[in-house]
């Protein structure tokens, strides 16, 4: 008998610590400050019938503070992207192409899931400016994406992306951002964009 309640006071000890062992490292998933480059796939479209997805890019600068001073285990994400966007109208038979400078804000919860692999959830507002572009038209003359008859160079939005971390340093995210700006206050058309993007956090 005091074999086994030896035993089991060591069992106990032993499971303790490696609870609280696991409970230290998701509670230090991410460091204070994370700074690296990303490159990416999109797909964009308009939300208006008629207009078609259309394949892009996207790359930039990514930043991440902690923010588990607020609520533990998360994060603030911010950075300046270049995104190349645009869309298909067959009925029209125009093609367009434009490119945005974008900030994105977005707070994410950050989960250890191993020593290597943290999961990464987050969901923010996101700003944009379109810097030029074109629609090609086959029945016409090309014309200015962002001219005074086509669509608003300014753009508001919010995004749901979620991905995983590996060893700090290598980063892959997918999200879906839905615009809330009437490009077109005529015909009520907003961005729609899917991205899929890879980072390397130098920092």
């Amino acid at each position: 008998m005091k074999k086994f309640i030896i035993f089991l006071v060591c069992a106990l000890s032993l499971t303790g610590a490696m609870a609280q062992s696991k409970f230290d490292k998701i509670t230090e998933s991410l460091p204070p400050f994370k700074l690296g480059a990303q490159a990416g796939f999109n797909v964009s479209w308009l939300s208006h019938a008629g207009y078609n997805s259309h394949a892009g890019f996207n790359f930039g600068v990514t930043a991440m503070f902690d923010a588990s001073q607020l609520i533990k285990d998360t994060y603030v994400r911010t950075g300046l992207l270049v995104n190349r966007k645009g869309y298909d109208n067959p009925d029209a038979q125009q093609k367009g192409n434009s490119w945005y400078l974008e900030i994105p804000i977005r707070y994410g919860y950050s989960y250890l899931l191993t020593n290597d692999w943290t999961l990464l959830g987050e969901t923010g507002p996101y700003l944009a400016i379109g810097t030029g572009g074109t629609v090609k038209n086959d029945i016409g003359p090309d014309f200015d994406y962002f001219d005074g008859d086509s669509f608003d160079r300014f753009d508001f939005g919010w995004g749901f992306h979620f991905g995983a971390l590996y060893d700090q340093h290598h980063q892959v995210m997918f999200g879906w951002d839905l615009g809330f700006v009437d490009l077109n206050s005529t015909f009520n058309i907003k961005n729609r964009n899917f991205m899929i993007s890879y980072a390397y956090y130098f920092l």
